[in-house]
């Protein structure tokens, strides 16, 4: 289209100019500069109208160009979101418990994080026929490395405490035992014959002198004395 509107703009140009040679010499002057205005305006008008749809084309293309980057990135941070998703989700956290006492088939068991003391049980075989459960927390929440007892009929007395006899394997608890070098303040509070100060004092003790050797260790904590040593034995461990 553009090359036809220049040829008929030379042949405009080329029939003004024969009309020109023949008018005088000062209308020749006159008539040629307006020919020659006249044809430069119409040229550029031309070029302009035709090169004006390039101008547009390469910016839609340009834009287009833009946002199908833009899209190809967000489709990569998808991905890469999606696949951090599924690598966390494949890691399931475990805790593995020293299950013992009045179970059917007593050991150490692996278990979710999360799980109960009454996992622990049904992972132990379940309860035997001579389980006292009477004072045992089968809602409490497990720890790694926690040792569970389930006290047998006749091994506690009406206070919840161990019945102190020979034939009791060392280190049983009426309950489940607490661990005084890992136990949060609630667990040592809940022990028989300790208070919120006195748990405080195992916490502070432990920090500032480091973790319990022994059972017997934790009569270094003042206010804890071989009476309260007695009465917490069955209950505790390291």
């Amino acid at each position: 289209m553009a090359q036809l509107q220049r040829e008929h703009g030379v042949a405009y140009v080329a029939r003004q100019i024969r009309g020109v040679a023949k008018a005088g010499t000062g209308a020749r002057i006159v008539l040629a500069c307006t020919l020659l205005g006249v044809a430069a305006a119409f040229l550029l008008g031309v070029i302009g109208a035709a090169q004006e749809p390039v101008l547009i084309e390469r910016a839609a293309t340009s834009e287009t160009q833009r946002m199908e980057a833009e899209g190809d990135d967000a489709d990569e941070e998808r991905a890469e979101a999606g696949a951090d998703t599924g690598a966390e989700g494949d890691e399931i956290e475990t805790v593995v418990v020293d299950v013992g006492g009045a179970v059917i088939e007593p050991g150490v068991v692996e278990l979710d994080a999360g799980s109960r003391v009454a996992d622990a049980i049904e992972a132990a075989g379940g309860l035997a026929i001579d389980a006292d459960c009477t004072t045992l927390n089968q809602a409490q929440l497990l720890q790694d490395g926690q040792k569970v007892y389930v006290p047998k009929e006749g091994e506690i007395d009406a206070s919840g405490a161990l019945v102190d006899s020979s034939t009791q394997e060392a280190g049983q608890a009426a309950t489940t035992l607490v661990n005084i070098n890992a136990a949060t303040l609630e667990e040592l509070d809940a022990l028989p014959g300790v208070g919120p100060a006195t748990a405080q004092a195992i916490i502070d003790d432990r920090e500032a002198n480091g973790p319990f050797a022994s059972e017997e260790d934790i009569m270094r904590v003042s206010g804890i004395g071989e009476r309260k040593y007695e009465k917490l034995k069955g209950s505790i461990c390291i």
